[in-house]
């Protein structure tokens, strides 16, 4: 246990540090996507000029991103417990997607009943978007994506059901560690985050591929409280 204990304050620190380096690092990227994004707007500048500086600006917002998810993945902390409705929360993050759906052509459905859980709300939002800009990322025009809310007893569970290209066979083994992705412009953190989120929550996280294909991640566990909310 000792030994256990040590291990995890050397994680701890090591995870602190990349985690201050991460954001140290969009200090500058911040200053070099301002100065880009000037060069683009600038009247005078060349047409070659401002094809650079988009190219500047494109690449900036992808380091941004992944060094956002790097910073999420390395910081750890204990969830904050409450009591929350899980369908609004859902709504309130399909609000926020929606556009982004909408903007691929790919539908977002909801089904089953509500309930309320516990949970850490911050953490729980951030899973579900993990969950469904994964499935955006390898779903073609005109799919649906489905939420769908299951609970029977003292426990719920959440899936996220799309009709994309499904998971290859070789990662599924490896699909929850950092970094492992079968897109070749992802940095696979979303899942790992969302598998750190599970444990925290002593969740579980499971995948599988539907009858009519696509994949299905379920996350199975949440402690339901009280009655149905509608």
């Amino acid at each position: 246990l000792d030994a256990e204990r040590r291990e995890r304050a050397v994680l701890t620190d090591m995870n602190l540090a990349a985690a201050g380096l991460a954001h140290e690092t969009k200090n500058p990227i911040g200053i070099i996507f301002g100065l880009a994004q000037r060069l683009a707007e600038d009247p005078k500048a060349t047409p070659r000029q401002h094809l650079i500086a988009d190219q500047i600006i494109d690449a900036s917002d992808r380091a941004t991103a992944r060094l956002s998810d790097f910073i999420n993945f390395a910081r750890v902390r204990a969830p904050e417990w409450a009591e929350v409705d899980l369908k609004a929360v859902i709504d309130r993050v399909v609000g926020i997607l929606q556009y982004d759906f909408e903007e691929h052509g790919v539908t977002l459905a909801q089904v089953g009943p509500g309930c309320r859980v516990r949970c850490d709300v911050a953490m729980l939002e951030q899973m579900l978007v993990n969950l469904l800009l994964n499935s955006l990322h390898a779903s073609p025009e005109g799919t649906t994506t489905t939420i769908d809310i299951a609970h029977a007893g003292e426990t719920a569970s959440v899936a996220v059901i799309d009709q994309g290209r499904g998971i290859p066979a070789e990662l599924l083994p490896e699909i929850f560690k950092p970094y492992v992705t079968g897109r070749p412009d992802g940095h696979g953190l979303g899942l790992a985050i969302v598998k750190r989120i599970a444990d925290q929550h002593q969740w579980r996280v499971t995948v599988s591929a539907p009858e009519a294909g696509g994949t299905c991640m379920r996350v199975t566990g949440l402690r339901v409280i009280g009655s149905e909310v509608g």
